[in-house]
């Protein structure tokens, strides 16, 4: 077993069942490793022990009301300092052309692979111009729907682990976005750019925030059509209520960015 196979199985047996980090030895015979091993690996690729990661996750089962007050005033939703600014800092997004629309594709080629992370195996897709798509792997291959709306695109298919080269969860490498959007959709991702890791925003403060109050809906349903997870941070997005849910690639998965992020967070202030 490889390390990113055991933090993937950790972070998706921990959110199911926090406890489970409750008995450090227990947890890591599951892997067959000394407890001191264990959390040595799970820190150095994950970023936070298991017990800082299983804390975070506790604060979100037992106290849901911190999730919901900690909504910021969307007045400074986007006017960060730049230290915060993590996302914009580093992603560069733009759009496809009218052209590349109508053209069906014709001068694009698009390159797909898969990507090892800590949270789980990715689907990758990119242009010459950056990338296209970047998601967990669902039942519903992404290359295909894609190959459906640019029939006379060109694709080409790469090794594993080298079409995007890193981890996006634990490695803030300078990336270019090249997708598909309408200029509203652009507005509500550009948005999502200036916030910084562990904020949390329903989809009313985007709207209010982008000058368009009215628009909550549409805000909803341009974060669920945001092809880049996590570069894209649309998981920060929750119900008014402070409900985790609504998320492209499932709510587990929500729950782990968020309780990680704020592990981070945590870790960050403490050190």
């Amino acid at each position: 077993m490889t390390p990113y196979n055991m933090c993937q199985q950790s972070i998706a047996l921990l959110v199911e069942n926090p406890l489970l980090g409750n008995d450090l030895t227990a947890f890591a015979q599951r892997f067959s490793l000394s407890p001191s091993h264990f959390q040595k690996v799970f820190k150095q690729y994950v970023g936070v022990s298991p017990k800082q990661f299983q804390q975070s996750l506790l604060v979100q089962l037992s106290k849901p009301k911190l999730i919901s007050s900690s909504l910021l005033d969307c007045s400074e939703a986007l006017s960060l300092s730049s230290p915060s600014r993590l996302h914009d800092a580093f992603v560069q997004i733009e759009a496809m052309s009218p052209g590349e629309f109508k053209s069906l594709g014709q001068q694009l080629t698009f390159y797909y692979g898969t990507q090892q992370s800590v949270f789980g195996l990715l689907d990758v897709i990119c242009t010459d111009r950056g990338i296209h798509y970047l998601g967990f792997q669902t039942k519903q291959a992404p290359i295909k729907i894609l190959q459906t709306k640019y029939p006379d695109a060109r694709f080409t298919e790469k090794e594993n682990d080298t079409l995007l080269g890193f981890d996006p969860f634990t490695e803030n490498r300078p990336v270019s976005l090249h997708v598909s959007a309408t200029n509203f959709q652009l507005q509500v991702w550009r948005a999502l750019l200036n916030t910084h890791s562990s904020q949390l925003l329903s989809y009313k403060d985007i709207a209010i925030a982008i000058g368009n109050p009215k628009g909550a809906r549409g805000v909803g349903q341009a974060v669920g059509a945001n092809p880049v997870a996590f570069l894209i941070p649309c998981h920060r997005v929750i119900q008014q209520s402070g409900a985790i849910s609504g998320y492209r690639w499932g709510a587990p998965n929500k729950q782990a960015l968020l309780a990680w992020e704020q592990a981070i967070l945590s870790s960050n202030i403490d050190s």
